[in-house]
């Protein structure tokens, strides 16, 4: 049985489909003169639910005719959805919202400042001579959110996790001043939004025959 080159799926895909035949089980495109499908023999189904079967395919043909052919299993398989591009932005978001203030954390500076110790560290600190448990020094913030407190007397250098101090508004600063703080503030909005928008965008499909770079 020879096959008719006009009923590619090139040409086919740009015809409109529609019911036609008994009851209306049979799918036909070019106004009924191509045979696409047909429920006729769905032996386990009412005559409704046939007909119904068969309009169904023929809508679920017309909504894909705008897709090309070659790019229907990459777009099944490989299109994450929007929502899932807007979870990931999100998550995208609020990862770099947490690294600019970390970074943001590790640059301040307070000098001076008055650091109330804990039991231990104060111990340590009274070993050198120190008369109480709070100190003045000068404080540098850590990536790993700890303080290094840097006293003059006894000359000692401790590492502590964030807790009360008192210090005056002048005598906190950021390392290089405001140009750092403008700085992290361009690098969160610029990595944020680019970020997003990489994740987001939508990629062209890919045209038949067509290799993944």
């Amino acid at each position: 049985m020879s096959t008719d080159p006009r009923q590619k799926i090139e040409h086919l895909i740009r015809l409109s489909a529609g019911t036609a035949g008994f009851q209306g089980r049979t799918v036909r495109l070019d106004n009924g003169r191509v045979a696409l499908c047909t429920s006729t023999y769905n032996y386990s189904q009412d005559d409704e639910t046939r007909h119904l079967v068969a309009e169904r395919i023929a809508l679920l043909w017309n909504l894909a005719r705008s897709i090309p052919t070659g790019s229907r299993s990459s777009r099944c398989c490989h299109d994450r959805g929007p929502d899932m591009r807007f979870l990931l932005s999100v998550v995208w978001t609020a990862m770099c919202l947490a690294f600019f203030m970390r970074l943001g954390f590790a640059l301040q500076i307070m000098d001076p400042v008055d650091v109330f110790l804990d039991k231990d560290r104060c111990a340590v600190v009274k070993s050198y001579g120190a008369s109480s448990c709070k100190v003045r020094g000068r404080a540098e913030g850590n990536l790993d959110g700890t303080w290094t407190i840097t006293l003059p007397e006894p000359p000692l250098t401790i590492q502590m996790p964030d807790g009360p101090m008192a210090y005056q508004q002048p005598h906190w600063r950021l390392q290089g001043g405001n140009l750092t703080g403008v700085g992290l503030f361009a690098g969160l909005v610029i990595s944020s939004l680019a970020g997003s928008y990489l994740i987001t965008r939508r990629r062209p499909d890919r045209q038949a025959g067509e290799s993944p770079a």
